[in-house]
């Protein structure tokens, strides 16, 4: 990822050609969301039409046809495959040029890996928009960088290179060991709910990631699928098929346009997609346990597998790395402005490799253990990051956590964390008490803690809460909000009805 300082200087020419990149990433990708936005607000409308309860709601269905959430859903492409592909391609076009003397043979390897990529994109089908990012980043990246790489370069000094891939390789070599399951929790809880920065960014997050989300989810993980009946008799099988299939959240409407489309042949139930069949069942069986036959057809119809595993694979990486090299350059750019490039290089990297470490020590202060004797001590602390531990091993260990003693300390505390998982813990709890809690929690100011309220509300199977979570779900202005109280009203057993 490192340039020779003499080459029109050096490591701000990854910067200028990797933002080229996410450009052109952020185009495609708003393109890719907005035409996905359309096509969720016509499946919205058409739930709507039918009589049943959509999510995006009727306060928030028409925002799918505004450019904005299409723009800033699109970051989230922008900064993960788009940030890794440009990363690739940069690096690739480096290395020919400057090892390889840009030998035309040296190609081949990167041509295979590109084409490569593609087919697996489309081996379910074509899929353009997905297809774009791989057809137009890679190279428009590469000509770039060996546009501007100059054509007789000095040889590289081993001092540049190492002011750069060191701090790199130190911070990977330290992050290594806190990839887990529970990252993305821990990063959330330490480091963005932590400060008012890092709050915006999670906001921003969970407002808007929702859209790009939609792009490419199998069936199964839709949280409302539509389908429609075709060439069926009407009579009591058909009434109870309709009913088996609201069930599972697979709404009936009219139009032509569905998730999946269902007629009769004989004794078979057929499940098509665009016209084309995909799954057969018998119907009887059908009716015993739509279960099996609905997740054959989500895995024979998902088309996107390829690109949601390249799309986490480049969250992890690429997304680091870019901003590494964004952060790097601005600093770098301050710095040379006061001294040599050279010394304004090493306090750009020192700077980077101490923010890098401060994040990773933050990341691991989330992990201490607490052991259960120690639990009550720490739920009484002045520390909020104690109590929220002590809160954590509480859940871990599935106790009440109305046995201990909670306070408004706890339901009032400003770290948000702490609100977070005391609603999951009382959640786990049959106090009555704690329900009124879990009713306050889900008037939060903060949509994390009202989504965890609402889930926690879900598991208590208490169906009183019925009333108040659908209310909250038709008011709620907020998709991510209106995704988790549709979970709970389907956890305490509603069903859509028109």
């Amino acid at each position: 990822m490192s340039f020779d300082p003499t080459e029109k200087k050096g490591f701000l020419l990854a910067v200028r050609v990797l933002v080229l990149g996410l450009i052109l990433s952020q185009a495609m990708a708003t393109l890719h969301v907005y035409l996905s936005n359309l096509d969720l607000f016509d499946k919205s409308s058409q739930i709507m039409a039918a009589g049943y309860v959509s999510v995006p709601n009727a306060k928030t269905v028409h925002l799918l046809e505004q450019f904005s959430p299409a723009f800033f859903g699109g970051i989230f492409f922008t900064l993960t495959i788009g940030s890794f592909l440009s990363l690739a391609a940069f690096s690739y076009a480096w290395i020919w040029c400057r090892f390889c003397l840009q030998k035309h043979g040296y190609l081949i390897p990167g041509l295979v890996l590109w084409v490569a990529c593609l087919w697996l994109v489309n081996s379910h089908g074509i899929q353009m928009m997905a297809s774009a990012y791989f057809l137009v980043l890679p190279p428009g990246v590469f000509f770039a960088t060996v546009h501007r790489m100059e054509k007789n370069p000095q040889p590289i000094d081993p001092r540049h290179l190492a002011i750069h891939v060191v701090p790199l390789i130190l911070l990977a070599a330290l992050g290594f060991h806190q990839v887990d399951k529970g990252l993305f929790i821990h990063f959330r809880d330490h480091v963005l709910l932590s400060n008012p920065v890092g709050i915006a960014i999670n906001d921003f997050y969970y407002r808007y990631t929702l859209y790009p989300a939609e792009t490419f989810k199998p069936f199964d993980q839709k949280l409302i699928r539509t389908c429609t009946f075709s060439r069926m008799a009407y009579g009591v099988y058909e009434q109870k098929l309709e009913n088996i299939l609201v069930r599972h959240d697979c709404l009936p409407v009219a139009g032509k346009r569905a998730d999946v489309g269902l007629s009769a042949r004989k004794n078979d139930l057929i499940l098509s997609f665009q016209g084309k069949e995909v799954v057969k069942a018998d119907r009887r069986s059908f009716l015993t346990d739509p279960s099996k036959t609905l997740k054959d057809y989500s895995r024979e119809t998902d088309a996107f597998g390829f690109f949601r595993a390249f799309t986490f694979f480049s969250l992890l990486i690429g997304l680091p790395i870019t901003i590494y090299i964004l952060v790097h350059g601005c600093v770098h750019y301050g710095f040379s402005r006061l001294m040599s490039r050279y010394f304004a290089s090493i306090l750009a990297s020192g700077f980077c490799l101490a923010a890098g470490i401060a994040i990773l020590v933050m990341l691991q202060g989330g992990r201490t253990g607490v052991e259960e004797k120690d639990v009550a001590g720490l739920l009484l602390s002045d520390d909020q990051v104690e109590r929220t531990l002590a809160i954590r091993r509480v859940i871990e260990l599935k106790q009440d956590i109305m046995a201990f003693p909670i306070s408004e300390a706890h339901m009032e505390s400003s770290f948000i964390p702490e609100r977070y998982w005391l609603a999951a813990a009382l959640g786990q709890s049959r106090n009555r008490k704690a329900r009124d809690y879990l009713s306050r929690l889900a008037e939060d100011p903060q949509v994390n803690v009202r989504c965890k309220a609402f889930e926690a509300l879900g598991k208590t199977k208490n169906k009183v809460f019925i009333p108040l979570i659908f209310d909250k779900l038709a008011k709620s202005g907020h998709v991510y909000e209106q995704l988790y109280a549709y979970k709970a009203l389907r956890d305490l057993g509603w069903i859509q009805s028109k």
